[in-house]
């Protein structure tokens, strides 16, 4: 049985290195937010192309600007009136009432997406304006060319900018999720810190406890089968209760936590349906994102990844045995190992533990019939 043994091992550490790389992955999603990060990369990207001077005259277009100008990011919820009194009296510049966009209090939201119509539409309507025209071509040399092949033929020069914009985005793409990799790594190793997720003792665990490594097969199979992996992002399935009709697995958060409190308040003041939710939502689209990721760090703390540490002694209050200094190395290098298991994402380490257990089974079904009498 040495072979089901290891993979036992194999799956117990796969299935960490999963809820630990949701953990991230969520964090992650919730600085991009704060911090606009892929609408930023967007727009680095578009000044590389067309320079910084017609960059802003692009943001400037009302094919792009709809979303530039927006509410400040504490509109609409119970921190408005206080931000707002600080930006008044200490802004002099702080318009509220006046007409001048940039003058009022707002939070400079640059698209994070643009389809490449919309690039080459916005693009063409430089391209008429003759200085603008001139300066685009200095900028970008190869787009006079494509100019003159077009010839006036506005569809044959749209469909040149457009696979242009599409071979950037692809190199822009290719250069964000190697950033972010690195970023994932940052706080992969926080978070193994944070939590104490040593691989190395984990690895030792697991190998030497069968009772620890078999209740971590048993939550991991439970994983899996609760779960599924839709256009690359980790989601709990929906199940059919005893009634036999289908609920969501989705968890309710119950905590005094500030915005979920209020939310919940505005749900209950307009009647609680789903036009209701819906009409709250997205009147506090920030709030509602940031409610929606707490719950759900909120559930994969508290029920997944509070009971594999339970099982396998991780975290700090478990901490126990020698703590010299090359423990503290060994213990270091395992929190690394983990950062950079996190770093690979939860999408790979899923499809990885849905394989391993699938092989699991497929060897211990052969074993039983094998050892059936004939």
């Amino acid at each position: 049985m040495f072979g089901i043994e290891a993979l036992e091992v194999v799956i117990g550490l796969i299935f960490v290195y999963l809820l630990f790389s949701l953990f991230v992955s969520i964090v992650n999603e919730i600085i991009n937010q704060f911090l606009k990060i892929r609408g930023k990369e967007l727009r680095f990207s578009i000044e590389r192309m067309i320079g910084k001077a017609l960059r802003d005259q692009f943001y400037e277009n009302p094919k792009i600007n709809k979303t530039k100008y927006r509410s400040s990011f504490f509109y609409g919820t119970p921190f408005w009136g206080i931000y707002l009194w600080i930006r008044t009296k200490f802004s002099r510049d702080i318009d509220v009432r006046g007409d001048d966009l940039k003058k009022k209090i707002t939070n400079n939201a640059y698209p994070s997406e643009i389809s490449p119509t919309t690039f080459a539409d916005t693009l063409i309507e430089i391209i008429r304006d003759k200085k603008q025209r001139d300066e685009l071509f200095r900028q970008a040399p190869f787009l006079e060319q494509i100019y003159e092949r077009a010839d006036g033929e506005i569809e044959v020069l749209r469909n040149e900018i457009e696979d242009w914009f599409n071979e950037i985005m692809a190199y822009t793409s290719e250069w964000y999720k190697q950033k972010l990799r690195y970023v994932l790594l940052a706080l992969g190793f926080l978070t193994a810190a944070g939590f104490n997720v040593d691989a190395i003792t984990i690895f030792k665990t697991l190998a030497n406890n069968p009772e620890t490594r078999r209740a971590v097969v048993q939550q991991a199979e439970g994983f899996i089968e609760s779960h599924n992996l839709e256009e690359g992002v980790v989601v709990e399935v929906a199940v059919a209760d005893t009634a036999g009709t289908t609920t969501s697995t989705s968890h309710t958060l119950k905590s005094s936590y500030a915005i979920h409190d209020f939310l919940r308040s505005q749900y209950e003041h307009c009647g609680n349906t789903t036009a209701c939710v819906d009409s709250v939502n997205a009147a506090y689209p920030i709030l509602a994102r940031i409610d929606r990721s707490y719950e759900t760090i909120h559930a994969l703390v508290q029920e997944d990844i509070e009971q594999v540490s339970s099982v396998l002694g991780l975290g700090w209050g478990n901490l126990s045995g020698k703590t010299g200094f090359w423990d503290w190395v060994l213990r270091v290098i395992g929190w690394a190992v983990t950062a950079v298991a996190i770093s690979l994402g939860a999408p790979f380490w899923f499809d990885l533990l849905k394989r391993v257990i699938n092989l699991k089974n497929e060897i211990t079904k052969g074993k039983d019939t094998a050892t059936q009498p004939k």
